[in-house]
């Protein structure tokens, strides 16, 4: 008797595991990096015409840092990474929308590829504004380590345009 309970609770076991899993993977497989999402989500940027914003980008992982940026004009006007000016300021351009999309674009194209390297990408885009607000990056077999990218933008008030 005891031995048919065992085999029981085993086979609930590996159901409920199956079950978490399959939860897991479809809602990772939703969020994964593609061209398609990627320029939808390029659309929705363009559409919204968002010329004045102030962006702060996180990240962990093997890159680890805090950005902030100021975009005034369609411009990158300032920048700190970890609290300290970028000099000069045009290399901080790397971590504005636009070159987060530019970063996305590279990714998207490399999972479509054949390379033997294998990419997983998670993002999360924005629904109102479409920029990337999380991504996480982890490239298995090859050099690149993992990184988790967290943004946040507000737009700017009408006295700072």
């Amino acid at each position: 008797m005891l031995k048919k309970w065992t085999i029981y609770l085993i086979c609930i076991g590996l159901i409920i595991l199956a079950i978490v899993w399959a939860i897991l993977y479809l809602y990772n497989s939703a969020h994964r990096l593609t061209r398609e999402k990627l320029e939808r989500a390029r659309s929705t940027w363009a559409s919204r015409a968002l010329k004045d914003y102030d962006f702060s980008v996180s990240v962990t992982g093997s890159t680890e840092g805090k950005y902030d940026l100021k975009v005034r004009d369609g411009r990158l006007v300032e920048a700190y990474h970890n609290g300290l000016p970028f000099k000069p300021l045009s290399k901080a351009s790397y971590w504005t929308v636009e070159g987060l999309f530019d970063v996305l674009q590279m990714d998207a194209e490399r999972t479509d590829s054949t390379q033997d390297v294998t990419l997983y990408t998670f993002v999360i885009f924005d629904q109102e504004y479409g920029y990337p607000r999380k991504y996480i990056r982890a490239e298995l077999g090859g050099r690149g380590a993992g990184i988790t990218l967290e943004a946040r933008l507000t737009p700017a008030p009408p006295r700072d345009r």
